[in-house]
């Protein structure tokens, strides 16, 4: 902690000190990584996600991928609480929402609150990634229809 906080020399034997900028840094960037991890975890676990969501809104993260594939807790309110704590140095988000509990309004506040965001970056489309907020419509697959062979076509019999 000491290197990362950029001492050198013999001062790698002190401990670091809250006061010091790069141990401020590297310890904002460490919770935001131990938060990402936790999120979903604890969501699923019907844990209190205050304090979890101010550590990642306090975090210098730049960059947050998060599958909540299945996550039948994740649903609009949630929806809503993640992206307004998300910090203010992020640059880049991936959200995966496939079958969880969150519906077109979950997806439409995730959406509109990452538009607000000056850092984040979009993609090819203008949007950050997002993918999976039920109601989907879905079309049905169809086998291809079955092609008749005549004869002097390619592929047809001689």
């Amino acid at each position: 902690m000491t290197y990362v906080a950029g001492r050198r020399g013999a001062a790698l034997a002190d401990e670091p000190s809250s006061e010091c900028a790069g141990y401020r840094a590297f310890d904002a960037r460490l919770q935001g990584f131990v938060v990402a991890a936790m999120l979903r975890l604890m969501l699923e676990a019907g844990r209190p996600m205050d304090a979890c969501l101010s550590k990642l809104r306090a975090s210098t993260l730049t960059n947050l991928v998060l599958s909540f594939r299945s996550c039948a807790k994740f649903d609009d309110a949630f929806a809503r609480r993640l992206v307004t704590s998300l910090p203010r140095t992020i640059e880049h988000v991936r959200l995966e929402l496939v079958n969880s509990s969150a519906t077109s309004v979950g997806g439409r506040a995730i959406l509109d609150g990452l538009a607000r965001h000056p850092r984040l970056s979009r993609d090819r489309d203008g949007w950050a990634a997002i993918s999976g907020a039920r109601p989907m419509r879905r079309t049905p697959h169809r086998a291809p229809a079955k092609q008749s062979v005549h004869r002097g076509h390619p592929g047809g019999h001689r």
